[in-house]
């Protein structure tokens, strides 16, 4: 006879390069910045072995593709592309399969945790807004007439700020495992016993794109520039200012920066910071 493995060929590895401009030891007057614990936090997460060595500013390339990282099976690399999301975008993973259905369910967990751990912080890679885990996915055309069809989980919008205070716990950019289940929300469950056993299977990589969080300082009536850090930086990217007293970032009527701060861009676009790194502002 003949046995069908069933489940997804896993998300490869792709290139990154991680953008650095201003340390986080860097202070506002002098005093401890307000988010330099986020922001280092996020920064040990993205870089592991590599924090130790980081200069600012630099450009370090932080993962490559020549040694792809794919879950149980190293074999199926060539078979799915890689899959990637930026902060405040919508995130929408596709996985190609053997058998798969739509009551297939996706988590996205930090990669310094199995697959099996807790549903919440820190285990879970907990971005504010994101539907985390998704436990159904659709069933969508392959890319082009003849291939495969792919599965896909829409995740939402990532977004950061938006709904509270951003602390610790807060994921930054970075690489995160997917972790795929069976059926989480189906009667199949009799040998599982708790929630985070519905999610088993690594299922590769998602890579997260976006600026870390920092603290910058101005004066009134003096030149302006900063240089962020983040991953996957572009020159397409911009900067903008709102009033903080109104509401948060993403928050409907939330107004920009009143007439009384003439001179500054609002919106302000990626200028090339060192190394050519669109991070300048």
């Amino acid at each position: 006879g003949t046995v069908l493995g069933m489940g997804p060929e896993p998300a490869r590895l792709g290139d990154l390069d991680l953008i650095l401009g201003q340390s986080w030891t860097y202070g506002i007057s002098d005093l401890a910045s307000s988010f330099s614990g986020i922001y280092k936090e996020q920064l040990q997460y993205a870089t592991g072995a590599l924090f130790g060595s980081l200069q600012f500013p630099s450009v370090v390339q932080l993962t490559s593709s020549a040694n792809d990282t794919c879950g149980y099976n190293p074999s199926a690399c060539d078979l799915i592309g890689e899959v990637r999301c930026t902060l405040g975008e919508q995130c929408v993973v596709r996985l190609h399969g053997t058998a798969m259905r739509t009551e297939n369910g996706l988590k996205i967990a930090r990669t310094t945790y199995a697959c099996n751990e807790s549903l919440e912080s820190p285990y879970l890679a907990t971005f504010e807004t994101m539907l985390n885990p998704r436990a159904n996915c659709t069933r969508e055309p392959g890319a082009k007439p003849g291939y495969r069809s792919v599965h896909a989980w829409d995740l939402g919008f990532s977004t950061r700020g938006t709904l509270s205070p951003v602390d610790l716990t807060e994921p930054g950019p970075g690489v995160y495992t997917l972790c795929w289940g069976y059926d989480p929300t189906g009667n199949d469950l009799s040998n599982l016993t708790t929630p985070e056993q519905w999610y088993p299977v690594d299922a590769g990589v998602l890579m997260m794109l976006g600026p870390f969080m920092m603290d910058f300082e101005c004066s009134l009536h003096f030149p302006c520039a900063f240089e962020i850090s983040g991953i996957g930086l572009a020159a397409s990217n911009k900067v903008y200012f709102v009033e903080s007293a109104l509401g948060r970032c993403g928050q409907a009527g939330v107004g920009a920066l009143d007439a009384e701060w003439s001179g500054v861009s609002n919106p302000s676009a990626a200028l090339a910071g060192p190394g050519g790194a669109s991070n300048r502002y």
